[in-house]
């Protein structure tokens, strides 16, 4: 007789019996009088009408037997009398006993009669439920085994629902299949308020996709959604910001002659609106505000915040005006309507409308505020910003980190970067944390009083705060490292940028090519451009005048020239940026003659030159000695009502240098300082160059002694000059001292100080001092230019010291300098080696305008 049946249990709430076979004939001893062939059917037959009456019981009938759920209390009392041809099974993971204690027929029967508990129905219903579900949650199990996995167990209605709910948390869309598939098959209650109930609970949860996914099974078992149902997954795949997806549903529903309700095409509107979407946003509110019910207050504040946001200040107004009188304008309206004024730079308007909303008897919250108080910025109202921010704390309404970032922001961009730092020392002090925006704007604010360090260390706190870094904060301290000392930085903090996937924009790229021109790096700025062009971003004019100013620092006026035809050539208009650039470019390459055909251009484009433009024409002449010519710049720049600034005074001062007119440069002095005008080290120079050039050497002294009570202290450049004043005269001695007091005063002499020092000495007839200079240069670690050289050949020529003149070609020519024309003449013969130069240093052949190899080498002389 084969496999009968199985009582089957978990371990955790009861065991298993399962009968394989009856009791073999010879065995029978054991069970007494009471047990014979006929009772086994009998006691089987009366097992399974008692457990089929049981319905929190289930039986899973699979391979050659039948699996039983037998509570632990039943099983307990039936135990002690267990027959062994009855083994005991924990679970299907556990090895089945071989055998277990005999059971007589009287407490079976006992325990036949067994009710189980609701609890430990409860117990059964978790167990199946836990063991399907993570069958289910297996990663490698097939739709198949699925299905069959859920038909072994039977879960119950209760504990289908409650695997879809946890599954549908994780996304397994193919598990779900299967448990609506075995549902069904078992005619489970499958209803729309089942389906709504799910979508409605992924919907809240943001499981959007979910929610569409369960709602698309609908029609799958025959069920149509409800207004209901619709509205739940539309409001779910809106406030996802799914635009595309709610509209799609929402046309759905309308073809299914559903009537959304106002919240639903609300929910609709804002994604839309999210997404950019704006003309079936427009759609929608027009027919909200159309409809019986009319656009609530808040479908108008969602129009208004959106143009807001662009700073489409009419549009915003426009809807505003269309607003019916149920809809009242409330705070949130105000507020958008102030912020669209402050976007797009309009501070009466946002004034206007601050005073609006108070005579309608609606307070400001904060938002407003730092909403006006952004909109001070477009007119650099920075004390009317510290005022509203005064007022609302006056007011009782704390300012939040966005309004204190406002405020800060406004300083910033006027420049006024002590109170910008002061108001983010406030902010902190009130115990609030700042934003990236209020980083951003200190940062700038640091950067401005030239504490370029307190910036990074604003950067460091930004990080450890957690915050992530925007392009805006990189951007920052970019533009904080365009200094002599800080630029190597700014390279730094591009990798590091681009290390954290931070994609640099337009402003990145310009501000590292302002770094680079700051330092007269054009090189540096040229690779930065051809990164930028790369990159697929278009330069703008900022890009343009930064290129072009790399250009001009570095002396490389055709490469400016270029960039400044290409950029016109691009459509790009240069502005009054440009021109200043463009004629310092040819101020630096001494074409006065172009550089005031720039200047013209610019004036016949319609743009009015700023006192840098001014400045720089001016330089173009004095720089070449027209200083009629820069005079007359001078006179018209006066007449034109620009007021000229220490630079200009200063270019009007160096095109009277070449005449040696320290008449008319001491009078200029004098109108600089009655304009009130604060001289620098750079016009002071200027002023005894003049004096120097003229011979005034008592003058220039004079004028030296008194920098210091002006606030100048005289420089390694003042020195040379009065240094090459005592020249002029042959005062040696006095040149001299002079060296030896700027020693004193820990200037340190550079190379043109040296040379002065020496011309000086080589004047005075002082050759031996001179050449004991020459050999302190050395050791001070100065290199020797073109110009020191070329003045030791031609003192050595005028002194007749042939062999130390070679001395000195031979180690010019080791450094790949150009010795002058007078040089070349006096160390050859004709185009031929001078004899005396023959075996140190070849022959120059000024066709090549190189030195030749050595005469013994080439022509075998000896």
């Amino acid at each position: 007789m084969g496999s009968v049946g199985a009582l089957y249990m978990p371990a955790a709430s009861g065991l298993a019996v399962q009968c394989n076979a009856p009791p073999a004939a010879g065995s029978m001893a054991g069970l007494g009088n009471n047990w014979s062939w006929g009772f086994y059917p009998v006691l089987l037959a009366s097992t399974f009408a008692t457990l089929s009456a049981c319905v929190a019981w289930s039986i899973c009938w699979h391979s050659s037997s039948t699996t039983l759920w037998f509570p632990q209390t039943a099983v307990s009392a039936l135990a002690p009398g267990l027959h062994s041809s009855w083994a005991l099974v924990p679970n299907r993971r556990s090895p089945r006993l071989a055998a277990g204690p005999q059971l007589g027929p009287a407490t079976a029967e006992a325990a036949l009669d067994y009710e189980p508990t609701r609890e430990e129905r409860k117990q059964k219903n978790l167990q199946v439920f836990e063991k399907v579900l993570m069958e289910l949650r297996n990663p490698s199990i097939s739709v198949e085994d699925m299905a069959k996995t859920l038909d072994m167990y039977s879960p119950s209605f209760t504990s289908c629902s409650k695997m879809i709910s946890d599954l549908g948390h994780t996304g397994s869309n193919d598990a779900i299949l299967s448990v609506l598939d075995f549902m069904r098959k078992m005619q489970y209650p499958i209803d729309q308020r089942f389906f709504s109930d799910f979508v409605w609970e992924f919907g809240r949860s943001r499981k959007w996709r979910m929610a569409l996914f369960l709602f698309d099974q609908m029609p799958f078992v025959g069920l149509q959604p409800t207004d209901k149902i619709f509205a739940s997954v539309i409001k779910a795949v809106s406030k996802a910001n799914q635009a595309d997806t709610a509209l799609e549903l929402l046309d759905r529903m309308l073809a299914q002659g559903h009537s959304p309700d106002a919240p639903t095409m609300g929910a609709v509107m804002k994604a839309c609106l999210a997404r950019q979407r704006e003309q079936p946003a427009v759609e929608l509110y027009q027919r909200l505000s159309l409809g019986p019910e009319g656009a609530s207050t808040v479908i108008y504040n969602m129009l208004i915040s959106f143009y807001g946001r662009k700073g489409r200040l009419q549009e915003a107004l426009q809807v505003f005006r269309e607003m019916p009188a149920e809809a009242k304008p409330d705070v949130v309206t105000y507020s958008a309507l102030i912020h669209a004024a402050a976007v797009a730079r309009d501070l009466p308007a946002a004034m206007g409308m601050f005073e609006d909303m108070q005579l309608e008897g609606i307070k400001p919250n904060p938002h407003t505020y730092s909403s006006l108080i952004k909109a001070t910025e477009s007119e650099g109202q920075w004390r009317t910003a510290l005022e509203l921010h005064a007022q609302m704390q006056k007011a009782g309404i704390r300012p939040t980190v966005v309004t204190y970032s406002a405020v800060i922001s406004v300083l910033d961009s006027v420049g006024v970067a002590e109170q910008a730092i002061e108001v983010f020392n406030e902010m902190t002090r009130a115990g609030l944390d700042p934003d990236v925006v209020a980083y951003t704007a200190v940062m700038n604010a640091y950067k401005r009083v030239g504490q370029s360090e307190r910036a990074f260390q604003m950067y460091g706190k930004l990080q450890a705060s957690g915050l992530t870094p925007d392009v805006c904060v990189y951007n920052a301290l970019i533009s904080c490292c365009a200094t002599e000392t800080q630029w190597k930085n700014a390279e730094v903090v591009f990798a590091d940028m681009q290390r954290a996937g931070v994609k640099p924009d337009l402003t990145t790229y310009n501000s590292l090519i302002n770094v680079y021109e700051t330092v007269s790096e054009w090189e540096r700025a040229l690779g930065i451009w051809n990164q930028l062009k790369d990159s697929g971003l278009k330069p703008d004019l900022i890009s343009y005048n930064a290129l072009i100013s790399a250009f001009e620092k570095g002396v490389q006026h055709e490469q400016a020239e270029h960039t400044f035809r290409m950029m016109q050539a691009k459509g790009i208009t240069p502005d009054v940026v440009t021109y200043s650039a463009m004629v310092s470019v040819y101020e630096k390459a001494r074409r006065w003659q172009t550089a005031l055909q720039v200047f013209a251009e610019m004036r016949q484009q319609g743009i009015e030159p700023n006192v840098l433009t001014w400045s720089a024409a001016i330089s173009a002449c004095g720089r070449v000695g027209q200083w009629v010519q820069a005079f007359e710049l001078f006179r018209s720049m006066l007449a034109y009502g620009v007021e000229p600034n220490v630079v200009t005074y200063t270019a009007l001062i160096d095109s009277y240098e070449k005449e040696g007119l320290w008449q008319r440069a001491l009078e200029a002095w004098q109108e600089m300082q009655a304009a009130g005008l604060k001289p620098n080290d750079v016009v002071c120079n200027s002023l005894v160059s003049v004096f120097r050039s003229a011979g005034q050497t008592d003058l220039a002294f004079s004028f030296v002694e008194g920098m210091p009570s002006m606030g100048v202290t005289p420089d390694v450049i003042t020195y040379s000059n009065l240094i090459r004043a005592c020249e002029r005269w042959g005062q040696w001695q006095r040149a001299e001292a002079t060296f030896d007091e700027m020693k004193q005063k820990r200037i340190a002499p550079d190379v043109m100080a040296y040379n002065n020092i020496m011309s000086a000495m080589i004047t005075g007839g002082q050759i031996d001092r001179a050449i004991g200079y020459f050999h302190e240069m050395q050791d001070a670690g100065l290199a020797p230019d073109s110009y020191t050289y070329n003045m030791l050949i031609g003192m050595c020529e005028k002194g007749g010291q042939w062999e130390q003149a070679c001395v000195f070609l031979h180690d010019m020519q080791a450094q790949g300098l150009t010795p002058s024309e007078s040089a070349i003449k006096y160390l050859t013969m004709d185009g031929t080696v001078n004899p005396l130069a023959n075996g140190v240093g070849g022959w120059w052949d000024a066709e090549d305008n190189a030195w030749g190899p050595a005469a013994d080498e080439e022509q075998g002389w000896s």
